[in-house]
């Protein structure tokens, strides 16, 4: 399984040499300030759980394109139907048949099916999680939604990230959010982290429902999804999901899932300037990004879906163990201290050595996919825990 780890020599000229880039400045400024910097490898190409580099080292992959590969690295089936599709057209911009087909599939998939009626929502399609975004606020907009709207976050690394422009939204901590700031607005957009209190978090979600403010959860990253999905009892205050590419398996790729509730204005003011208007936020990605989207569904449903996958995860935390490891919401973590913090540089170099590919991280989860046997993964935590015992030695 773990072959002898061989120095990054020749990634290390790849970015080098190329000058233009800023990872080779970023490069140059670690090794002057740190001798004994070890880069991280220059990936070749992926298969299954692994990755492979230039200088001919494989890792067992638990970074995963940051949660979106769910099915592994180059999947056989993904791998087919972008083959097959992409000679029928690159361009975008299009309504396609298959849209109608997906929204059901990933309806299925990613919805809690007891709870919601498939004809009380709408979807939008987009090239890119990033263009998702970008299209909500012009959504929101169009559907009349233009008063105050804040972008609610955690104390977390979670919270810290945000994916929107910072002049497009305020951003707030749940905890300081009050009656004055509810009565104000007209849309929240929250997105959900590992130390959040969901308790607290339900409360405000309750109040700002019964308010009638629109509620956006952004789950463009896998964990965020997962989240929410783990705490089922506030689904029925939001009004908005947008997903990342994590639903197409890591192609680049983005959808809004609104309920009717939104588009109340527009269904009371129908012309054509309104439709204008919408037409370039409807979301028509090129056929290839549709079809793998489908696909991707099909192959989850087959392998249990994604609840097949947070057991993988579960079982995966019980050969991890607790020593080194926590699993919030369903998702694995390293128990955070300020060691952890202070040389997780020196972790991340010796899991690298030793054939492990971790996130860049200590706060970001560590992700498994449906590529990853169980005896795959009983054999990597038990080198993971010796390598920790090693670290903290």
């Amino acid at each position: 399984m773990y072959k002898s780890f061989k120095p990054f020599k020749k990634g290390l000229r790849i970015i080098e040499k190329n000058t233009s880039s800023l990872m080779s400045d970023f490069l140059q400024f670690e090794k002057e300030k740190d001798k004994s910097y070890t880069p991280l490898p220059v990936i070749k190409r992926g298969k299954g759980p692994y990755i492979y580099d230039y200088d001919d080292n494989r890792f067992v992959d638990f970074f995963m394109s940051a949660g979106s590969l769910l099915l592994g690295h180059a999947h056989p089936g993904i791998t087919k139907i972008i083959k097959s599709w992409l000679g029928r057209g690159y361009a975008s911009g299009y309504a396609a048949a298959s849209h109608e087909l997906l929204s059901k599939r990933l309806f299925q998939l990613l919805l809690d099916k007891h709870q919601k009626n498939y004809r009380d929502y709408k979807w939008f399609y987009y090239n890119s999680s990033f263009e998702a975004v970008l299209s909500l606020f012009s959504l929101l907009e169009i559907c009349g939604h233009t008063g105050h709207g804040i972008y609610l976050s955690g104390s977390d690394e979670d919270g810290k990230f945000t994916p929107f422009h910072i002049d497009l939204v305020e951003r707030i901590s749940p905890l300081s959010i009050d009656e004055k700031h509810i009565s104000t607005l007209d849309f929240v957009i929250i997105r959900f982290g590992k130390t959040m209190n969901y308790g607290k978090i339900e409360s405000i979600l309750k109040r700002l429902h019964e308010k009638g403010v629109i509620i956006v959860s952004d789950e463009t990253e896998f964990n965020t999804y997962i989240y929410i999905s783990h705490n089922k009892d506030l689904q029925k205050f939001i009004n908005v999901r947008v997903f990342g590419n994590w639903v197409s398996s890591g192609i680049s790729f983005g959808c809004i899932f609104a309920d009717n509730r939104v588009f109340t204005s527009i269904q009371k003011h129908k012309n054509s300037g309104i439709f204008q208007k919408l037409l370039p936020v409807m979301g028509f990605p090129p056929y290839y990004k549709i079809k793998t989207a489908i696909e991707f569904s099909g192959i989850m449903e087959r392998y249990g879906g994604i609840e097949g996958l947070i057991k993988k995860n579960k079982d995966f935390f019980l050969a991890l163990g607790n020593k080194y490891f926590n699993i919030i919401n369903n998702n694995i973590y390293i128990k955070e201290n300020e060691f952890l913090f202070s040389n997780f540089r020196k972790l991340h170099s010796l899991l690298l050595e030793n054939s492990i590919y971790f996130p860049f991280s200590p706060n970001s989860p560590i992700f498994t996919s449906l590529s990853h046997s169980n005896e795959l993964l009983q054999k990597s935590a038990g080198r993971i825990n010796l390598l920790f015992n090693v670290f903290y030695r």
